[in-house]
């Protein structure tokens, strides 16, 4: 990148996030949010297809930053469509007044009941950003960030400090983000029910590579 070149970018990008900016995902962008869950045999990788809400980045004042993200828990896939049913049974489900974790309640085409005791509750996983600092920079190009998230899964708020977000304008008008998230399923008090002898690992790890404009 010549000199000039690399100045003409650091301006169109100063002025671009000269005041607080809204990005939201871009529609296109399928399943840009993947995870890796470990069982008694290996590990389960899937995905959610969508994601929703908005984030706002102050430059000015990254204290300020805030947004919120969701993915439906009926979006959520795993490698197989028999564990991608049993993830949100344990998701989704308020197990005071569901059957599970007594059984599964996924029926013969691995989907959960629209009515009665054993749909859905708990439909949505949300990321709030709570506070960003520590901006990092890669040739005066904002490259990036430390944030402070809270995650609401199964109903539960759970607040992870410190989590490194990596930030890159593609195209200058736009921002990609990417993580890699540890997560705890029991954090959120989730059960994931044993079929047989297998059974689900606790730790969960969500790897992020999203668009926004």
């Amino acid at each position: 990148m010549t000199w000039l070149t690399s100045h003409i970018v650091f301006l169109f990008a100063t002025l671009a996030y000269a005041s607080p900016q809204t990005f939201s995902p871009v529609p296109s962008e399928a399943a840009c949010v993947h995870f890796e869950v470990g069982y008694s045999l290996g590990t389960h990788k899937g995905s959610a297809d969508k994601i929703s809400g908005e984030l706002q980045i102050d430059l000015k004042n990254l204290s300020k930053s805030s947004g919120e993200l969701k993915v439906s828990v009926l979006d959520i896939k795993a490698s197989e469509s028999k564990m991608s049913c049993h993830l949100r049974e344990a998701l989704s489900l308020n197990y005071l007044t569901s059957d599970y974790p007594d059984r599964h309640v996924c029926n013969s085409e691995d989907e959960l009941p629209r009515e009665g005791k054993n749909k859905p509750e708990f439909t949505d996983v949300s990321m709030k950003l709570l506070r960003a600092f520590d901006a990092r920079y890669e040739e005066k190009i904002l490259s990036q960030i430390h944030a402070d998230i809270e995650w609401t899964i199964h109903g539960k708020k759970q607040i992870q400090k410190n989590v490194e977000l990596s930030l890159a304008n593609e195209p200058a008008s736009a921002l990609r983000v990417k993580a890699t998230i540890p997560l705890k399923l029991s954090d959120f008090g989730v059960s994931v029910k044993n079929l047989l002898f297998i059974k689900v690992k606790d730790d969960v790890l969500v790897q992020v590579n999203c668009l926004f404009k």
